[in-house]
């Protein structure tokens, strides 16, 4: 792999439910397309606990092909470190952390569709019978029901990265200010674009999954003919997956060649690091799953039924913190300032990463700073009643940048 390059942050991830994981069991569940999962389950890790009146509680959503132990991919926001063999994880100390167990009850779904416990196709006897597309406000409709079973009655936080912060704006948006205090949307968008969609075309495509089911089996969903050998499938949507999400701009990990006295192939580091994640991605995702939750970003749109994105958020009356990427090129930093114009009581902070949509799985320890001090900042705070003011955005991109 080449240095200086993100690696993998669920690298050691394998299909199936993560230990230490718990299932939660919400029944049936009805989907805006009008298909019904009969017995939905969820997948759940939790850190800290829960107090008497259930309203410490902070919902975290990950990201595309993440599973939900929190402490394995923004271990730096979290007050509980490390892993053990059965999942188990270490207390640490909570100063400096914004996700303090000792004040929070943290707790992370895995998605609706997900191979890492969820209801998926892999429970459900096949991508064509699972119901698609669970769509984004599904998925949070699912999780604020699994929070109340958990006895939450009131989510201090909902935050998020890139899918992640698609939900948590689903979840601030259905669970209302009664139930949702505050929302922090990271390197995400309100609603899926069609760049982004093309991405999820390419990378779906690639795996050949919308034509084969994970066993090779053909389950024509869509009409397509897969072409590639099975084996090849989810490691070339792998391959499309990473590409995206990195940056535009020319890094030297990423340009540096291997000089014009020794030429071979791959030539790029970029290339063999894109070689080398689409090996290990078979091993640890299934692709039908995968196209499961492409369809759940391609259908995300706060602003159906609700007039529109901006009107959507608008309707937003709790704090929100919108964080993007100077370098993403996938969710570009003009999709959260306009997120944060439309919504009333906004802060938005911008990370400066030459990482592109990744720098929010790097950043962390910038990204633990800026969410620490919004927290902290008087009318920020999960639970502040008082207002903040709306958004200034930034006029500079080469630091971290708040305005309120």
């Amino acid at each position: 792999m080449a240095s200086g390059i993100p690696g993998d942050h669920m690298s050691k991830a394998t299909v199936g439910a993560p230990p230490g994981t718990s299932q939660v069991r919400i029944g049936r569940l009805e989907l805006e397309c009008g298909r019904v999962i009969e017995d939905a389950v969820l997948a759940a890790s939790t850190y800290g606990t829960l107090n008497a009146a259930g309203t410490n509680a902070v919902i975290v959503g990950h990201s595309l092909t993440s599973d939900s132990h929190v402490h394995q991919w923004w271990s730096k926001l979290l007050s509980a470190t490390g892993t053990g063999s059965d999942g188990s994880h270490a207390e640490a100390p909570g100063h400096g952390k914004c996700l303090d167990t000792r004040r929070f009850f943290v707790v992370c779904f895995n998605y609706l569709g997900s191979c890492y416990g969820s209801s998926s196709p892999l429970t459900e006897g096949g991508f064509a019978a699972f119901p698609v597309p669970v769509t984004m406000r599904d998925q949070a409709r699912a999780m604020l029901r699994a929070a109340r079973m958990l006895g939450v009655n009131q989510v201090a936080l909902a935050i998020g990265g890139s899918m992640g912060a698609m939900l948590a704006l689903e979840i601030g948006l259905e669970g209302g200010p009664t139930m949702v205090r505050s929302v922090c949307a990271v390197a995400g968008c309100a609603r899926h674009t069609d760049w982004a969609t093309g991405h999820s075309e390419a990378g779906d495509w690639s795996t050949s999954a919308r034509g084969t089911a994970p066993d090779g089996a053909s389950v024509d969903t869509t009409g397509g003919i897969a072409q590639a050998p099975p084996a090849r499938k989810p490691r070339a949507g792998a391959v499309a997956a990473d590409a995206r999400t990195g940056s535009p701009e020319p890094t030297p990990a990423r340009t540096a060649g291997q000089g014009a006295s020794g030429v071979s192939l791959p030539y790029w580091s970029v290339e063999s690091y894109l070689h080398h994640q689409g090996g290990k991605f078979p091993a640890r995702f299934d692709p039908g799953c995968y196209v499961a939750l492409t369809y759940t970003l391609d259908t995300h749109d706060v602003g159906r039924g609700r007039g529109g994105v901006e009107a959507a958020l608008a309707r937003l009356e709790v704090p929100l913190l919108v964080v993007g990427v100077d370098s993403d090129g996938l969710y570009p930093l003009g999709l959260q300032q306009r997120m944060a114009r439309a919504a009333r009581f906004s802060t938005l902070a911008v990370l400066s990463s030459p990482h592109g949509h990744d720098g929010f799985l790097v950043e962390i320890d910038r990204l633990n700073e800026v969410i620490v001090e919004w927290m902290s900042a008087s009318g920020r705070a999960p639970g502040c009643r008082r207002r903040p003011r709306r958004a200034r955005l930034p006029s500079e991109l080469g630091r971290v940048a708040m305005r309120e």
